[in-house]
């Protein structure tokens, strides 16, 4: 986080297009609701001192 991105922004870009996928794969299969969440990285990280 000090020093640069997490990931550039073509793998961002390529990690929101695999969820688009996944979610069209999902609804194709039937499934009614599809809930999102987060994996909690850095809710406690503060900066450095």
């Amino acid at each position: 986080m000090t020093t640069g991105p997490a990931m550039t922004r073509e793998e961002a870009l390529q990690a929101i297009e695999v969820g688009i996928e996944t979610a069209r794969d999902l609804v194709a299969a039937g499934n009614k609701a599809l809930v999102t969440g987060d994996m909690g990285i850095a809710n406690t990280t503060r900066p450095p001192r």
